[in-house]
């Protein structure tokens, strides 16, 4: 997709990918919150001693 050479067809693809990608994004912020939300507060010392159970993941877009 080139700026103004763009199809209409180009521009409703890319909308829709971008569509899909910010609703996979919303409802992992959701997970997220409600985990969050859910879970004990954790002191101080905790927090900085991750154990190997807290890796981070990583989210896959659509190109």
């Amino acid at each position: 997709m080139t700026g103004v050479q763009a199809s209409s067809a180009e521009i409703r693809t890319k909308l829709a990918q971008l569509e899909e990608s910010y609703s996979q994004i919303n409802n992992s912020t959701n997970v997220i919150l409600k985990t969050i939300a859910s879970t004990k507060t954790i002191s101080p010392t905790a927090r900085s001693q991750p154990d190997d159970s807290t890796q981070a993941t990583s989210l896959q877009l659509p190109n």
